[in-house]
């Protein structure tokens, strides 16, 4: 996954780069009938972070209502990022994906924790089903042990209802910190349509983090974007996102943004993608526009 980009931002010289956001190598497959394994590292990233290891886990399967799964892996915190990276609708999350689900809390970061997980479908009807995923996990992020003894709990539920619609949401509360305990609670909603050519979607965040008696840090925000298949190889979207970095302080806290794409798919998961932000951040007043050019190849 390689990218081009430019900023133009105010007062100073427009600065452009190129760069590797990632590769990343995926093993996957079965040891038994209903026994599947996952491992992924990614070698590179575009936040200059070290070689890591993203994702490893076992899953036994034991039908449509219930599959187990340990290890580590995304935590069912929200529904934009979610999906694999190769089928992100936009190069970069919401600002309130990246600010509440990405880190889950105060420590976490990589939408990813090391836990164990209870998912499954119960099927309603032809046109209704409930969808669900329950997980315990350390609540420190990727590659981080338990630092104290608190483990976080995180949940997702859905309603899948004719025309593709589906309505949820998702909750995670815990502990973070160790010599310094913060309590942790969140939630989120949604709605999501997705047909072959057109895709809608729209989320609200919202988190609390204790980080004192009288200190009460909370962040919410909201994502609303359409996608639409033009033609056959070529799709164009608009995502606008608005992100309150704590709605209990009233200065130099909102940031908002308007994003327009385009992508051309060889395939469905080859493609070359180009997003143009309109950034406004009350914090970064000086923070230009981002043209961004993203050259995605996938086996």
């Amino acid at each position: 996954w390689g990218s081009y980009q430019w900023n133009d931002a105010e007062g100073k010289i427009p600065q452009t780069k190129f760069g590797v956001n990632v590769a990343r190598l995926i093993v996957k497959g079965e040891f038994a009938e209903n026994l599947s394994y996952h491992l992924m590292t990614d070698f590179w990233t575009h936040e200059g972070i070290r070689p890591i290891l993203m994702q490893t886990w076992l899953q036994y399967n034991t039908g449509k209502y219930a599959q187990f799964r340990v290890g580590q892996f995304k935590y069912p915190f929200g529904i934009e990022a979610y999906p694999a990276l190769i089928k992100w609708k936009f190069m970069n999350p919401s600002y309130v994906t990246g600010g509440i689900a990405k880190k889950l809390g105060k420590e976490g970061a990589f939408f990813r924790d090391i836990g164990a997980q209870v998912a499954g479908t119960a099927v309603i009807s032809k046109d209704f089903a409930l969808l669900y995923k329950a997980m315990i996990m350390n609540g420190n992020g990727s590659n981080v042990f338990e630092n104290n003894n608190s483990k976080d709990l995180v949940g997702n539920v859905g309603l899948k209802l004719p025309y593709n619609i589906i309505v949820g949401g998702s909750y995670y509360t815990g502990i973070s910190g160790d010599s310094v305990d913060v309590g942790e609670n969140g939630f989120a909603v949604n709605v999501a349509v997705k047909n072959k050519k057109f895709t809608a979607q729209a989320e609200y965040m919202s988190a609390s983090y204790e980080l004192s008696a009288t200190n009460t840090e909370k962040p919410a925000g909201f994502y609303v974007y359409g996608t639409y298949m033009i033609l056959p190889k070529i799709e164009i979207g608009v995502r606008y996102d608005s992100f309150d970095r704590n709605t209990n302080s009233s200065s130099n806290v909102s940031m908002s943004r308007t994003t327009i794409s385009t992508g051309y798919y060889f395939n469905s998961i080859n493609r070359i993608m180009l997003n143009y932000e309109i950034r406004d951040d009350e914090k970064d007043i000086i923070k230009g526009n981002l043209l961004s050019v993203l050259f995605q190849a996938a086996i």
